[in-house]
């Protein structure tokens, strides 16, 4: 499970978020942040849940997953919830990464997620699992394969440390001028 989530800068200019009351726009960002969230962009967890952990009513929470799954967001299965593109934006393309993925779909309960997850990322999937689900039920509006550009944690930590060693010698520099 991962630590961290990256949400871009740009989610708050998305039209769609724009549109959403206060309530929607942090029912959606915890979505996206909240610890049950696996890599897939999956998480089993009940309403009541979720209104505890944001400070909403259930009432609030459940008519912006219906919000949100309407607009084609999430795709929602009882308990569980399939943010529709978050591999798109949480993963890069490393085949490593989509082997994982591969191996984390076989823990999917759900055959409606199977299936949506099957449609909105073929080109990791393969076609959709047949699980007895009619797949005409299930809407991606976005069902393009992954087409990220990520940096690899290494090359981030790297990055970091870089970054880390050029401060460090600005301040080894004004330290010896003193």
């Amino acid at each position: 499970m991962a630590e961290y989530r990256t949400i871009r800068m740009a989610f708050w200019n998305d039209p769609f978020v724009e549109e959403l009351e206060a309530g929607e726009k942090l029912l959606y960002l915890y979505l996206f942040t909240c610890p049950h969230t696996n890599n897939l962009g999956v998480l089993e967890v009940s309403r009541r849940k979720i209104a505890f952990e944001t400070g909403l009513d259930v009432a609030t929470v459940n008519a912006g997953l219906e919000k949100l799954e309407k607009a084609g967001k999430i795709v929602t299965d009882a308990a569980f919830i399939l943010l529709t593109r978050f591999i798109r934006h949480q993963t890069t393309t490393s085949p490593k990464i989509a082997q994982a993925l591969k191996g984390m779909l076989a823990g999917v309960s759900s055959g409606k997620l199977r299936n949506a997850l099957c449609l909105g990322y073929p080109s990791i999937f393969g076609a959709p699992a047949s699980s007895g689900y009619p797949i005409d039920t299930v809407s991606i509006p976005y069902p393009d394969p992954i087409n990220t550009v990520g940096i690899p944690p290494a090359e981030e930590e790297e990055e970091r440390e870089e970054e880390d060693n050029s401060t460090l010698t600005t301040f080894e520099c004004l330290s010896e001028s003193a």
